[in-house]
This record gives C-alpha cells, structure tokens and sequence, in this order.
C-alpha cells in the first residue's frame, strides 16, 4: 500500500547534491501538523485510507501491551483510548516505539492528563471497526510536550472541563479465542464437503 503523507500538489525533490542544515529560529512558524477532527475520525468511510494525518487528544484509558508473532519477529502493540476537548472519543492502537515511549507516563500519570501529538499516522479498518494507528517509519508521538497547539489544547480542555481531570483507567485486554475453541464449543456450523454437494444438487433440483 502506497500512503500519502501529504496532499499538496507539489513536493521537493532532494537530488545528491542537495544539503540539508538545521537552523533554530524562534521565529519560524511551526505549524507542521494538519490535524483531523474527531468527528471526521469517527467517519473514516470519508477520506482516503492511504491518507497520512495528525491527531491530538487526552489519554483517557489503555489496555495491556500485546504481541503478535509476523514472520520470524515479534511485534509489540498497546490499544489506548483518546479524547479532545469537548469530550469526544476515538480509539488508537500504537506499534513498536510508541509503546515503549508511552508506557512511563501511563504509569505514572495519576490524575495528571496525557496530552499526546500523533503525527503522520492512518486509519485502519479490522473487523467493520476503525481505529487510528502509527506507520513504522513516518510517524511522529509527542507526549505532554510544549508544541503551541499542546498549550492551546490545554487550555481549551480546562475551559471546557476545568481543572480536574478524569484520569486514565485501565482495561483488560480483548482476548481473541483459538478457532479449535469456537469448534470444540460448537458455537460455529459446521459442514463437510459432502454436505455442501449435497445442498448444491439440491438448489440444482428445485
């Protein structure tokens, strides 16, 4: 799958003669992020899949890190729930680094809020359910940090709420079952090969 980082027309071409320095200036406008709404979140049906985006929000609950085995690695991946300011709710699962980064301040948080930056991430469908998650190599997570828009996000969420917060809480896990446990408990039908020609020459008969 090709992913769109971003979607101007136009784009930069960096040749192997081309240099790249770091200059801090205060001065420059940091507006680096194109954030999507909760709302359009909740409506994925609507945009690209393939569309690279950023998010913001509170931490408001977490499950255990989980793994899965994929190929001969094993990856890490934690689900957590993320809220804005006016309360609304979108669900993200963070792979690999983002978890490790994360895992401190769940912790620790207590009744502090979470504020994280999600930068670069997508939209993933899996079982008619969407949630947000991180890309491996392009995504970007802040946490509790001073970017301009965590303060005015701040700010707005203590406009709206106050000054207490809700505090993360967290959730057990939603363990999948083996298939040999859905067939030894015979919650699932099941048809021989002789039974399904049996049923095509009925359909073929009537």
């Amino acid at each position: 799958m090709k992913l769109k980082t971003k979607d101007h027309k136009f784009k930069l071409m960096l040749t192997y003669k081309s240099t790249i320095e770091e200059i801090h200036d205060p001065h420059f406008n940091m507006c680096i992020f194109k954030f999507k709404t909760y709302e359009q979140l909740s409506n994925p049906q609507e945009f690209d899949n393939t569309e690279l985006f950023d998010v913001i929000g509170e931490i408001v609950s977490y499950e255990d890190v989980q793994s899965i085995k994929q190929d001969d690695s094993i990856r890490m991946f934690m689900n957590i729930e993320i809220q804005d300011y006016v309360s609304n709710n979108i669900s993200a699962t963070l792979w690999g680094d983002f978890v490790e980064q994360i895992k401190p301040h769940l912790n620790g948080s207590n009744d502090k809020p979470v504020v994280i930056v999600m930068q670069l991430i997508r939209a993933h469908r899996y079982r008619k359910q969407y949630s947000e998650r991180n890309t491996w190599h392009a995504s970007k997570l802040w946490i509790n940090s001073n970017l301009p828009q965590v303060v005015d996000f701040c700010s707005r969420m203590v406009f709206v709420r106050g000054e207490s917060s809700q505090g993360i809480t967290q959730i057990s896990s939603h363990k999948t079952h083996p298939i040999a446990d859905e067939l030894a408990s015979g919650s699932i039908e099941v048809k021989t090969i002789e039974d399904l020609s049996d049923c095509k020459h009925v359909q073929a008969t009537s």
